[in-house]
């Protein structure tokens, strides 16, 4: 918050004290309204804000911290205001590795934000290639190659700032308010930043702060005596969301009508309020199809929409299956008659109804390689009142594929160019509400259910036996008219099928093969699984128990029809889990066995805790992770999040502890040798930082590289897996007795420095790492070779000290190493360090040895 005196002197310290009460209880209120906003989008959005107070001198008077904390005790959310002193912790607690001034906080910060220059932050995710070590010593090694670096940006987040001018008790001032918001998907987070014009969250931050309170004609927040704030439009969360779609809309007509190429409006950063957005009316039309049936079919199809230009020119990328006659084009306002067309388009076969803002020209596809930049908008009719819009364009790639081919007397490796088409999802309507990220179901979320306590020990199911039942599940979703997949155990299965005799299609229990899923649940009614994978009956009608708290009224018959069904069982004392799978699209599973919203807030207290290095939060962290670390119905990614935070904080212990709790919760389904990469080498860095049980964690580390990376397929392998594997065999090579046995370490470690220089661009680093190995294998010449060739890669002082080291302690060697620079002829200049030093040494040593220093004249 920045706050720019008028008359100081004039201004008491009763009314600056009440001036920075009023400031909080904006924080407070600026906090809990953006929160409801967010969560009404997606329940994972996680919010921060931080208000900086400036004097009129630009000198920060007051840093605040505002945050929700969760209480343990009642469960009851409080709003918490601390004081954070200085920039520097603010930043700090960011990742940010930035110093601006107090004076640049406004201009600068805003622009580091909009260009996601804080990626490149303290805790950067590039992976440094690591040095091996003749010794344990780690002071002889630069601090910057002391780890591998594995900690992995926090991608997601956003940052986002801005402000509000204010007048209180005579007190004018501006307020900025640093917005961090975590928990963000990936797509969301690309348009935030590279496309932020058409991000729907950038659009509801930046209305936010210039279209939601009542400002006066100097653009002036007017806060109370009792620091109230008037809203302009009375409107609570939904209803401003609800107001920000249709300005969403109206701004995406405005697009289509003006503009043909993307980068045309890439850069635009900024939403500014224009009224026309609200005059625009496509919001009402697409509305209008999506509440119409057809023949008693809810609206599925896709229109695609383009500049009217684009369409009307001579070269434009639609190739048409039917195209209407130019003087008879069909309005986007007859809904009717469009619910109807939709029923021509297919997903399946790229064939689309073709729009531009205001006219249907026909049905055709993209011939992609004729798109260019135009900007392209896709919406999806994903059932009644249900319907997503997405951005499409391409992007060429060249081809992992090609030949090599002699022309003009030149080698030339050629390739063909790939057109990529990316597909990014730019909001979600649902009855008229907006939503962003991803659905809540995943597959990560029903295999935890189905291993978690709420299957009693006999019906743990086996891991072969998840694998297939979600393969069925992902099945079922691609049935379009919706469905619903029951799991209980055999006998279960068996006396509820008798029950439900008259209301199923029993069958012989068996095994389905999962591409028929789709096909079998075409019928209404359930398809009945057990937990042994045997499938028992179709067309399941469920019968269940009304109660008054169970069930959802505002869905539909399938959604409460399972809950009843479920309770039934409930009372039984009987297991079961249902995957309601909605026309829309849309996945339920039940029973939800954690409080979602619950175990997030708990994580990112978690993780601010750890953060802020509060000595006095001991208690209520080691609280905080007793709940979590007892918990294996959460999402393994959390785990992952805090072991990164303790990484960054060099607590290896802690990340360990909480990276192996990651892939426990995971399972064998959803760990790639990306995650076992990771956990190798928090191991591996813990070895190298640590002055006990040294090979104790290289063990450990070697072990992971063993079973899980090393015998991967060799195309996830990169040089730093490679690398890593070589320096463990080295080190663990130290802490052998046994001759046969250090050969043996040895020798695996001479093979993966190969592999890694095999895979990789040439690189120094592994050519001194293979040099040093070499030498202790008293394989001298090739050790100096390797030295060379690591000098004429990338020169350094290390580098040419060894080569010279080697010379020195054997004459003999001399004549080696000219021959070896001799042959590189081609790279003469880039040896000329290690030349002009050869040369020296040839000059110091010339009366004592003559013959010796004649041998360095054949490098002139």
């Amino acid at each position: 918050m920045q706050v720019a005196y008028k008359h100081p002197g004039e201004v008491g310290e009763l009314k600056m004290s009440s001036f920075f009460k009023g400031i909080k209880t904006l924080n407070k209120l600026v906090y809990s309204q953006l929160n409801e906003i967010l969560k009404m989008l997606d329940k994972k959005l996680d919010l921060k804000l931080y208000s900086i107070v400036l004097d009129n001198n630009d000198s920060c008077k007051e840093i605040l911290r505002v945050k929700k904390t969760l209480s343990l005790n009642n469960n009851e959310a409080e709003i918490s205001q601390d004081n954070l002193n200085e920039l520097k912790y603010l930043f700090n607690e960011l990742g940010l590795d930035v110093t601006f001034e107090e004076k640049e906080i406004r201009t600068e910060f805003i622009n580091y934000c909009n260009q996601q220059k804080f990626l490149s932050s303290k805790n950067n995710s590039k992976i440094i290639l690591n040095e091996s070590q003749d010794n344990e010593n780690l002071s002889n090694v630069e601090d910057v190659n002391k780890r591998s670096a594995y900690i992995h940006e926090d991608n997601s987040r956003i940052l986002y700032m801005n402000s509000f001018n204010i007048k209180m008790n005579k007190v004018m001032g501006t307020v900025n308010y640093i917005i961090e918001i975590r928990n963000v998907d990936l797509e969301t987070i690309d348009l935030f930043y590279n496309i932020p014009v058409l991000s729907f969250l950038r659009m509801v931050l930046d209305y936010y702060f210039i279209d939601y309170f009542v400002e006066n004609q100097n653009h002036t927040l007017k806060i109370g005596k009792d620091n109230t704030t008037n809203k302009k439009y009375k409107e609570d969360s939904i209803q401003f969301n609800r107001r920000i779609t249709r300005l969403y809309f109206g701004k995406l007509q405005e697009i289509l009508l003006e503009k043909s190429n993307i980068k045309e409006i890439q850069l635009i950063f900024g939403n500014k309020l224009n009224n026309q957005y609200y005059i625009n009316n496509l919001l009402e039309k697409i509305d209008d199809i999506s509440n119409r049936t057809y023949e008693g079919d809810s609206p599925f199809g896709s229109i695609l929409f383009l500049n009217s230009r684009v369409l009307k020119s001579d070269v434009n990328p639609v190739d048409y299956t039917i195209k209407f006659q130019s003087d008879d084009l069909i309005a986007l306002n007859d809904a009717k008659l469009i619910r109807k067309l939709l029923e021509l388009t297919n997903n399946e076969k790229d064939l689309y109804l073709i729009s531009d803002h205001e006219m249907i020209y026909g049905l055709g596809k993209i011939n992609w390689n004729q798109l260019n930049d135009s900007i392209l908008f896709r919406i999806d009719f994903r059932g009644l009142s249900k319907y997503n819009i997405h951005l499409i364009t391409t992007k060429e790639t060249e081809s992992s594929k090609g030949r090599l081919v002699f022309e003009s007397g030149k080698k030339i490796y050629k390739t063909s160019k790939n057109l990529e088409v990316i597909d990014k999802n730019l909001i979600k309507l649902s009855f008229k509400s907006p939503i962003i990220g991803g659905e809540g179901y995943t597959s990560e979320k029903f295999i935890r259910l189905l291993k978690s306590e709420y299957f009693d020990e006999e019906l743990k199911i086996n891991e072969d036996v998840i694998e297939y039942l979600e393969q069925v599940v992902m099945n079922a979703r691609e049935q379009k008219h919706g469905t619903m997949v029951v799991i209980t155990d055999y006998e279960t299965a068996v006396s509820e099928l008798k029950t439900l005799k008259k209301q199923s299609i029993l069958i012989e229990s068996s095994e389905i093969i999962p591409e028929y899923i789709k096909f079998l649940t075409s019928i209404d009614g359930a398809i009945y699984f057990d937990t042994n994978g045997k499938c028992h009956a179709i067309g399941v009608i469920l019968d269940g128990i009304a109660k008054e708290n169970i069930g959802d009224a505002s869905r539909g018959a399938r959604y409460n029809s399972a809950y009843r069904y479920l309770e039934k069982l409930k009372e039984l004392n009987k297991k079961c889990v249902i995957v309601i799978i909605s026309e829309d699209g849309m996945v339920n599973l039940i029973p939800e066995t954690v409080n979602e919203e619950k175990i997030y807030a708990l994580f990112q207290q978690l993780i601010d805790l750890i953060k802020e290095d509060n000595e006095k939060a001991g208690p209520e962290l080691n609280k905080i992770e007793g709940i979590l670390m007892n918990n294996d119905n959460i999402d393994y990614h959390l785990f992952f999040k805090v072991a990164e935070i303790y990484r960054g904080k060099d607590s290896y212990e802690k990340a360990i502890e909480y990276y192996e709790k990651g892939l426990a919760v995971a399972g064998r389904n959803t760990i790639f040798v990306k995650n076992y990469r990771y956990l190798a080498n928090l191991y591996f860095d813990y070895a190298r930082e640590t002055k006990t049980q040294k090979n104790h964690y290289y063990e450990k580390a070697r072990k992971i590289f063993d079973k899980y990376i090393v015998k991967a397929n060799e195309n996830e392998l990169n040089l730093h897996d490679y690398n890593n594997s070589a320096i463990v065999y080295k080190v663990l090579s130290d802490f052998e007795e046994s001759k046969n046995s250090k050969q043996t370490l040895y020798q695996k470690a001479l093979h993966d420095y190969s592999k890694a220089i095999e895979v990789s661009k040439p690189n120094a680093i592994l050519f001194s790492n293979r040099s040093n190995l070499l030498k202790e294998m008293r394989m001298i010449k090739e050790s100096l070779e390797d030295l060379i060739e690591a000098e004429f890669i990338s020169s350094s002082e290390k580098y040419i000290n060894g080569i010279m080291n080697l010379i020195k302690s054997n004459a003999e060697l001399i004549d080696y190493c000219i021959q070896i620079i001799l042959e590189k002829s081609d790279n003469k200049l880039k040896g000329d360090n290690l030349i002009k030093k050869l040369g020296e040494y040839g000059n110091s040593i010339r009366e004592k040895n003559p013959e010796i220093a004649a041998s360095f004249e054949k490098l002139y």
